[in-house]
């Protein structure tokens, strides 16, 4: 809905209903996952809001999982889009932004 502040997919899919999405998302795969990894230009062209879709080297479709190691730049998305941490954007869109 218009409340949401910013969301962030894990194993996202085309019938996730991408282009219904009215907030900024951070989704994430792996090079190494057969299930989402395929379909991650359909979910990306969907998506009309701010948005990172972010690939991790040797990550498969249960990399996600807790503890995952996407947990870093899924706080800081959440960070930055829901409390306004511009400090946080630097893991999302700056000079920290490198996975792995």
């Amino acid at each position: 809905g218009n409340r949401c502040a910013a969301c962030i997919t894990q194993h996202a899919q085309p019938s996730m209903m991408a282009s219904q999405i009215k907030c900024p998302v951070f989704l994430h795969s792996g090079d190494q996952d057969s299930l989402t990894g395929i379909m991650r230009a359909m979910i990306w062209s969907g998506v009309r809001t701010p948005k990172v879709f972010a690939i991790m080297r040797g990550a498969h479709h249960l990399t996600p999982v807790p503890p995952s190691p996407w947990d870093p730049w899924s706080l800081a998305w959440l960070m930055l889009y829901q409390k306004g941490d511009a400090n946080a954007g630097q893991y999302i869109w700056g000079s920290a932004a490198t996975v792995g």
